[in-house]
């Protein structure tokens, strides 16, 4: 088991979604679980302050990342990652196949999908597959 705790302050930093100069904070938290020797297991919570110019909070903004990794074999991977952002509510989810099949060689299969529920609809916003082959050519 391994674990983080990030804190950060800065006294003046462009925030780019209200359009000014103001404080910000955050913390973050982090922890990682090898389950067994195939599964291991992952969680990572952030929270974002965004403070006003005059100094008071305008908002805090919570984005939770459950994460899960499986090892099918020593060259074959499967990974699960989300983000329900409840602060924008806009929720990701991540799937990835990766496979080694030669050394420094990728095969990747990627499927990510975003959905907005900002109306309370879960509507869905985005959905991307992508196979991608990375190969190293030895002369």
């Amino acid at each position: 088991m391994a674990g983080s705790i990030n804190l950060g302050y800065s006294s003046r930093s462009y925030n780019y979604r209200r359009g000014y100069f103001a404080p910000s904070a955050y913390a973050r938290l982090y922890v990682e679980w090898q389950v067994n020797p195939v599964l291991n297991l992952g969680f990572d919570v952030n929270n974002t302050i965004e403070f006003n110019p005059g100094g008071s909070v305008e908002k805090l903004n919570w984005i939770l990342h459950p994460q899960m990794q499986y090892t099918l074999r020593k060259d074959l991977f499967f990974r699960l990652w989300s983000e329900p952002n409840f602060a924008e509510d806009i929720h990701r989810l991540n799937l990835l196949f990766s496979w080694n099949f030669l050394p420094k060689s990728w095969a990747y299969l990627a499927y990510n999908e975003t959905r907005d529920n900002t109306e309370g609809k879960m509507k869905l916003k985005t959905r991307i597959a992508v196979l991608k082959v990375r190969y190293l050519f030895l002369i």
